[in-house]
């Protein structure tokens, strides 16, 4: 029995020593160092130029997590702004036993004050299909030995999102005050929760600069995977809205988002579903005309 003891004990010390000793390597190690390589990996894949401008470090405690400050990627060359996406601060916390395993599961994910620019062009093409320039892409021979990567929270503090329709000559700003993203399980949706505010402009025809302003709004969504398949708001939550609609002179209205003449239909308007489902709306404090 004490044989038995000394043995695990044994065991139990080298266990301890091996995580000491991994939590030690990555303590010591200076990412940056691949700032580089890891800007020309992402222009590879998306096509665009990344820029690390701000620190990139390691940290070891709590957890093991990659945090990369004042980070931007380029936006399309045709696009009004020049980065696609800008961003503060991200952190990424990672699995360590899950990591010598071959697989990288991120257990969370932290956003601070993003700055994300959707945009399309007159010819309605868009900003955020990203890719470099179609090549042969190698065989791969051993798909098994791919790394797997798992995200299981996304959270987003701060920020902003803005959209300019280039065809319908609209745009709208979402300001973030906090995002969650909890990705789906075996058999269960993703889920969405946001809270923050928006505003959509108005035609430019309109009698005033704002569509609709939102002073605050809370929304949860869940939806089957990334793609945005299974879209279902649960909950729309808007405080103090104010939406303005109006006709022009000649027939048209402000609240059909597209670009068209008067008197001028859609194919398939007022046949067409909404892309979602929409369970529960709660309004306070609106003001309509």
């Amino acid at each position: 029995m004490r044989t038995l003891l000394k043995v695990a004990g044994v065991l139990v010390g080298l266990f301890l020593l091996l995580i000491a000793g991994a939590y030690w390597y990555v303590s010591t190690l200076d990412i940056s160092e691949y700032r580089e390589e890891i800007a020309q990996k992402v222009e590879e894949v998306t096509g665009r130029k990344l820029r690390l401008a701000g620190d990139m470090s390691l940290e070891v405690f709590p957890s093991p997590s990659l945090v990369v400050e004042d980070a931007a990627l380029a936006n399309a060359e045709w696009a009004k702004q020049p980065d696609f996406v800008r961003i503060k601060r991200v952190e990424a916390e990672v699995s360590l036993a899950q990591l010598f395993a071959g697989k990288v599961t991120v257990s969370r994910i932290a956003v601070i004050d993003p700055v994300i620019a959707l945009e399309t062009d007159e010819s309605g093409r868009n900003n955020w299909t990203l890719g470099a320039a179609p090549e042969a892409a190698p065989e791969r021979k051993d798909e098994g030995s791919a790394l797997k990567v798992d995200v299981s929270n996304v959270e987003v503090r701060g920020g902003k999102l803005s959209y300019i329709d280039g065809v319908a000559k609209r745009s709208a700003m979402v300001g973030i005050d906090e995002l969650l993203i909890t990705p789906s399980g075996w058999l269960k949706p993703l889920v969405i929760s946001l809270k923050g505010n928006a505003v959509v402009s108005n035609a430019a025809w309109g009698s005033q600069p704002e569509f609709v302003n939102i002073g605050q709004l809370e929304a949860k969504i869940s939806m089957s995977d990334w793609s945005g398949s299974g879209l279902k708001i649960e909950r729309l939550a808007l405080e103090r809205p104010a939406i303005f609609l109006e006709t022009s002179a000649e027939g048209q209205n402000n609240w059909t988002l597209a670009d068209k003449g008067p008197g001028e239909k859609s194919e398939s308007e007022g046949d067409k579903p909404l892309p979602f489902d929409l369970v529960a709306l709660e309004v306070r404090d609106g003001n309509f005309s």
